[in-house]
């Protein structure tokens, strides 16, 4: 949004008696043919501007006179003559300010100054319009950020208004770097002080800069879809919809309708077409998990998309743009999959501008103790009773473990021994039962208690916990309500509201 400003004090104008006498032993045939000049000056005690500022304007003795006021208040003004000139120095040094000393108000001439504007907005900059109609330049330079000066001006007036557009960039910039700060916060998600997490963390912190499609990719259970939600949270697209699609759980029909949306009819929607995850997400981001299980058609439809940047919804004709960031998720080597024939290389092409690996818990065992007891505090938050404790005995089981399940398995077994049991220490026994097999030596064969006598015992003993409350026991096992009940009706209890429905069966011995 442009700000106005116009001015009637026809007082002094960017007169200054140190440059004029300067001006007597310069070359103006020399400053014209150089289109960069660097002026300095003795700094006012009083009032001071710390700012590189550059100055462009086309007028030799106009541009002159800005500097003039500048160096008056100890700022550092470069001038150069046009706008391609200030591109090509801001592409190559740092400015707190451009200053346009606008004398043409031509079409060119407004496109040139809109178009350096658009391409530096992290600079603020600020237009004097010395044109006959200056209002007409302002007219042209609504929508732009910038701040534009209606003369004259005198240099108290142009301190003034150049100190309130550095001071408003600081506060920008402080900004910037306080959410700056924040977003690496949202790192913290990501749990682990060792190096391969430290690691991960600072390239997630790199892959969420940018609207570069990214692909993670890691092992079952190493954390992808947390990665993916950091990476959206730490974006730019942060408020905007975050939306997923597992390719893993639809057909090919399914997942393509899913996908692009469908012009038929939806009875579920009144009667209007059914979005899909690609209109869903638009301005957010599309997180396609399992990618490598999309059909190859679909994936030559999806490469084409990601490529035009543009998609249809089936059975239309019109197109619709494409303006969400896409990540990708996948267990595989998709390299190697795309050599075998598995996978297409033109997707990969445009999925893979960024690869994000996960690491497996076993190349970060020392974060098994943070990931524990961070497990233990969210369970503890949700009961509302404090943590339980780790004996050092179960700690060396766990570090022991072979985790073939990574992080997630570690999470599902913390959640099962705190459902067990409401003690205040997390026991050796309260997690054996749930190792897929002896830590000594995770690929023996023995089990000691089959799968069923395994569930049975964690619904019952869950059940217990709450006295009987199928609701509770419900959702402390993360199951439904019908589930629950046929379960429980399995094992002998009585229907639900029947006599003796909350307690334990009794088998006979």
């Amino acid at each position: 949004m442009t700000n106005i400003i116009s001015t009637h004090d026809t007082s002094r104008r960017f007169k200054s008696p140190a440059l004029n006498q300067s001006m007597d032993h310069r070359n103006d045939h020399n400053l014209n043919a150089s289109p960069l000049k660097i002026y300095g000056a003795d700094v006012r005690q009083e009032r001071t501007l710390s700012a590189h500022v550059l100055v462009v304007g086309d007028q030799l003795d106009s541009r002159t006179a800005v500097v003039d006021g500048l160096v008056e208040f100890g700022a550092r003004a470069t001038a150069v003559h046009s706008p391609a000139d200030a591109e090509l120095l801001l592409r190559s040094q740092q400015f707190d300010l451009v200053i346009h000393d606008v004398h043409e108000e031509s079409e060119s001439a407004v496109a040139a100054i809109t178009a350096l504007v658009t391409s530096s907005q992290s600079t603020p900059h600020i237009v004097i319009a010395h044109t006959a109609a200056p209002f007409g330049i302002i007219d042209k330079m609504q929508s732009q950020p910038c701040v534009v000066i209606a003369p004259p001006v005198n240099p108290e007036m142009l301190y003034s208004i150049v100190q309130q557009v550095l001071t408003h960039a600081e506060m920008i910039a402080e900004n910037t770097r306080l959410t700056r700060q924040l977003a690496q916060r949202g790192t913290h998600d990501i749990v682990g002080n060792s190096a391969a997490i430290s690691e991960l963390r600072l390239r997630t912190l790199r892959c969420a800069e940018g609207d570069a499609p990214v692909l993670v990719q890691g092992e079952p259970g190493t954390g992808k879809q947390l990665v993916a939600r950091v990476l959206h949270d730490l974006g730019s697209r942060a408020h905007r919809p975050f939306i997923t699609l597992d390719c893993s759980i639809l057909t090919a029909a399914h997942l393509e309708r899913e996908l692009f949306g469908d012009t038929a009819v939806d009875s579920f929607r009144g009667g209007e077409p059914r979005p899909g995850r690609l209109d869903l997400a638009a301005g957010g981001t599309l997180v396609v998990q399992n990618v490598d299980e999309m059909a190859f058609m679909i994936q030559a439809d999806f490469a084409q998309v990601l490529r035009e940047r543009r998609f249809r919804r089936l059975g239309a004709t019109e197109y619709r743009p494409l303006d969400t960031h896409i990540i990708t998720t996948t267990r595989y080597d998709l390299d190697h999959q795309a050599r075998q024939g598995l996978f297409r290389e033109d997707l990969l092409k445009q999925i893979a501008s960024r690869i994000l690996p996960t690491p497996a818990l076993k190349n970060h065992r020392d974060d098994i103790a943070a990931l524990t007891e961070h497990f233990l505090r969210n369970i503890a938050l949700k009961q509302g009773k404090p943590a339980k404790r780790i004996p050092a005995a179960t700690m060396d089981i766990l570090a022991n473990y072979a985790w073939p399940g990574n992080v997630q398995e570690l999470e599902n077994l913390i959640e099962r021994g705190c459902a067990i049991d409401c003690g205040p220490k997390l026991t050796p026994e309260l997690i054996r039962p749930w190792l897929a097999a002896p830590t000594q030596d995770h690929n023996s064969s023995e089990s000691g208690m089959s799968l069923k006598e395994m569930e049975r015992k964690l619904i019952e003993s869950t059940f217990a916990r709450f006295a009987g409350n199928r609701e509770k026991t419900a959702q402390a096992l993360q199951i439904g309500l019908r589930t629950l009940s046929g379960k429980l009706r399995d094992y002998g209890y009585p229907p639900r509201g029947g006599p003796g429905s909350n307690q334990p069966f009794k088998r006979a011995a």
